[in-house]
């Protein structure tokens, strides 16, 4: 009886150490699970670990690729400074600068939009909206500014 309540306490104590072990990563990612990854605005994008937003004047293009998550490759200018990462912490949803090819890359299990999952086929044509709607407003107001 002794024998079996020691392999008890034995393994008790292991579950509690890791535990107390595993107990502040799964705070950080609980604290952190609501900030977003990715804001879009009129005329940038706003990314959780860049220290300035990209500006959508100076995205050439952008591709959407689902496999394992989903895959949002920025590609820039070539006149358009590389945006500085601010932090590589732990839990927040980091994006990738690529330095030679000029590509900012998020990549994520899925993204939302005010709670709810967008499935492939709604979150390509809405960064397209914001892509073409920001390229036309820089393309207006250099006009106007020629005017």
């Amino acid at each position: 009886m002794t024998e079996k309540r020691n392999h008890l306490l034995i393994a008790g104590s292991v579950l509690t150490l890791l535990m107390l072990i595993l107990l502040p990563a799964v705070l950080r990612l609980c604290l952190r699970a609501d900030k977003a990854a990715l804001v879009l605005t009129p005329d940038h994008f706003v990314f959780a670990n860049l220290k300035s937003p990209v500006p959508i004047k100076d995205i050439a293009d952008f591709e959407l690729h689902i496999a394992y998550g989903t895959f949002l490759p920025l590609h820039l200018e070539d006149d358009a400074p590389l945006p500085e990462r601010a932090s590589r912490s732990f839990s927040v949803p980091n994006a990738r600068v690529f330095k030679k090819k000029r590509r900012v890359v998020l990549m994520l299990a899925q993204f939302c939009r005010d709670g709810k999952k967008l499935t492939p086929d709604e979150l390509g044509p809405l960064i397209a909206d914001y892509v073409n709607a920001g390229v036309a407003r820089h393309l207006l107001q250099q006009r106007f500014e020629k005017a």
